[in-house]
């Protein structure tokens, strides 16, 4: 009977050993599996570096469009401050010009 235990024992032993052989390869993956895990890990690590670059260069360029929407307003500010300028100093000079002066005494109905 002792020795009867003894092969059960042998037996459990052997299909414990067996069993955890089994779950070490269940667990561990081939070479070939790593290999391709830190591929897509290294890809995607890129891929997260990458969109994080993207959104700091999209509030970078509305930050920037920001910018030259308001440089083109105050543009567009300048210029028709210009013509004025330009407006009143054409109007002068015809004014001063005797052919201005002429065209503005005929525009206005006087005769000299």
């Amino acid at each position: 009977m002792l020795n009867q235990d003894v092969e059960r024992l042998w037996e459990l032993q052997t299909v414990l050993t067996q069993l955890s052989d089994r779950e070490k390869q269940l667990t561990s993956k081939p070479e070939s599996f790593a290999a391709i895990d830190r591929e897509w890990q290294a890809a995607n690590d890129e891929m997260n570096r990458l969109q994080q670059s993207i959104d700091q260069l999209t509030k970078e360029r509305r930050r920037v469009d920001g910018e030259l929407s308001d440089h083109q307003e105050i543009l567009k500010k300048y210029q028709g401050q210009l013509m004025q300028v330009k407006g009143r100093s054409i109007a002068d000079r015809s004014r001063t010009h005797p052919v201005g002066q002429r065209r503005s005494e005929i525009a206005l109905g006087y005769r000299s």
